[in-house]
């Protein structure tokens, strides 16, 4: 039934009624996935991308993207049903996955999936419904609005599973849809594979030049300010110290009187070139504050994988989110009023952040392989 529905809609629905970002490569006799991704972004990326790609390169699954953007190109010309009839037809989806989706759409889209016998998960790494105002009004505005949250709120009650990125989130989600079922993802994948690496130079003296860097988006503006007044104090003291930011996060005012020795870089859209970026930068120390509240406390550690698969030895904030992953490299890991000690002494101990990057290898390659996270999605989709 499914291969004959398939030829009818070849036949008679012409394929360019959507638009893949992703498209299937045409795996036949495996499992299918639709993912439906609010944006191709590097939540995207880093939760699905590469761990479906490496599932699809094992030949076990195929999988296509859509943004929320090209559905909503779509439903005007063909209408809902209409747009969910051509999406099962011609790739008969074992699973779709609708992935921090946020169109009013999202719940006739779900209900009319369910119709057709295809189970439907929804995705988040953030507790999407409550936005601290720390996030800022850029955020707050395309996440926060009214319209936004309370389709989220749709989904998450309307799908038949929920997938999240960490045990916590788990918690403040179960708490808030008792009678949903939550599966918690292994997130996110340890890409040091991505990275084309070279001999870099290994420093041994305190007074060797020494670049500080934090890479983050516009929502982080508020974690960077606990470590200013310790950066202010240490580019201060120590006249070898730069300090660079990376990604859509803004310089704070408080260290741009350091003038060159300071530098603000604009992000990347696609993720590979976005890591490549950050380990051509050749930081010695990456830092990754996070303010300690109900918010943050659902993140997940990906500024320590992603540092560490640039080369860049993380010190960050001695919270739950880190403390788990870091355990082991605890040296770096700063209660707040501390940040300045910190720093002092790895600036003034080049062993020190090298020894912990070395087992921040060892920690990532262990517990965040990418074939784990692979597993993991195949798991919670109960594919076999």
């Amino acid at each position: 039934m499914t291969s004959l529905l398939k030829r009818v809609a070849e036949t008679f629905i012409p394929q360019k009624l959507v638009r893949w970002d992703v498209p299937f490569i045409g795996l036949e006799g495996v499992p299918r996935v639709i993912i439906l991704s609010d944006q191709i972004d590097a939540t995207y990326y880093a939760t699905f991308h590469f761990a479906f790609e490496h599932l699809q390169a094992k030949g076990q699954v195929d999988f296509a993207v859509m943004s929320s953007g090209e559905v909503r190109k779509s439903l005007p010309r063909m209408g809902t049903r209409q747009f969910v009839r051509h999406l099962v037809t011609i790739a008969a989806p074992h699973a779709v996955i609708f992935s921090r989706f946020a169109t009013p759409s999202g719940g006739d889209l779900i209900e009319l999936f369910r119709a057709f016998n295809i189970p439907t998960l929804y995705y988040c790494d953030d507790d999407l419904l409550n936005l601290p105002h720390t996030l800022g009004q850029g955020v707050l505005v395309t996440h926060g609005a009214h319209q936004v949250v309370d389709a989220r709120r749709m989904c998450l009650a309307s799908v038949d599973r929920v997938l999240v990125s960490t045990s916590h989130l788990a918690t403040v989600l179960r708490a808030q849809f008792p009678a949903q079922h939550v599966d918690v993802l292994l997130y996110p994948p340890y890409l040091a594979s991505l990275v084309e690496q070279t001999p870099r130079e290994i420093r041994s003296a305190e007074d060797q030049p020494m670049t500080i860097g934090y890479m983050g988006s516009k929502g982080h503006q508020h974690d960077l300010l606990i470590a200013v007044p310790a950066l202010v104090e240490i580019l201060e003291r120590f006249p070898q110290v730069r300090f660079e930011t990376f990604g859509t996060v803004m310089m704070p005012d408080a260290l741009r009187r350091f003038g060159q020795r300071v530098a603000a870089y604009g992000p990347k859209s696609n993720y590979k070139a976005f890591l490549q970026a950050l380990y051509d930068l050749k930081w010695d120390i990456g830092l990754a504050p996070l303010v300690n509240n109900d918010f943050n406390r659902c993140r997940s550690p990906i500024k320590l994988l992603e540092y560490t698969a640039c080369s860049i030895p993380t010190v960050a904030s001695d919270v739950s989110v880190y403390r788990s992953a870091m355990a082991s490299v605890c040296s770096l890991l700063v209660r707040d009023h501390d940040w300045g000690a910190a720093l002092e002494r790895v600036v003034t101990d080049p062993a020190l952040p090298r020894a912990s990057l070395d087992r921040a290898r060892e920690v990532c390659t262990d517990r965040f392989s990418l074939s784990e996270v692979a597993e993991r999605i195949l798991a919670a989709l109960q594919i076999k």
